[in-house]
């Protein structure tokens, strides 16, 4: 998939290696992205409603991504969201399902996988 004009990502990952592929490879695709590094980064952002789709990490230390996605809901924002994670827990999928995930993706994600998961929270 290649952006005819620039659709902003948000990347939500405290792992540096992570955060700097993901960003080579939506960069590579045509898409702004913004990085942090933790859900208080994130949320400290102003700019939110600006952002086309949040790629967001799972196991965060601090601030879970189910707890950042769960308070983002809360102020009703509604960015469509797509979960990654390094380890898939039992009921993750029922709750991202019941804040209203895009998906539910495991890390190492095949970026074919991600840019039709992209694709469908874009759509």
């Amino acid at each position: 998939m290649k952006c005819d004009t620039p659709i902003t990502v948000a990347v939500v990952d405290d792992d540096d290696d992570v955060r700097d592929s993901l960003r080579a490879l939506l960069e590579e695709r045509g898409f702004a992205v913004l990085d942090f590094a933790s859900a208080f980064g994130f949320l400290a952002w102003q700019d939110r409603q600006s952002l086309g789709c949040l790629l967001l990490d799972v196991h965060m230390p601090e601030m879970t991504g189910v707890e950042l996605l769960g308070l983002l809901r809360q102020k009703r924002e509604t960015l469509p969201t797509i979960l990654l994670s390094g380890r898939l827990q039992a009921g993750i999928e029922q709750q991202a399902k019941e804040l209203g995930v895009v998906a539910v993706l495991a890390k190492p994600v095949a970026p074919p996988l991600l840019l039709t998961a992209l694709d469908g929270a874009l759509s």
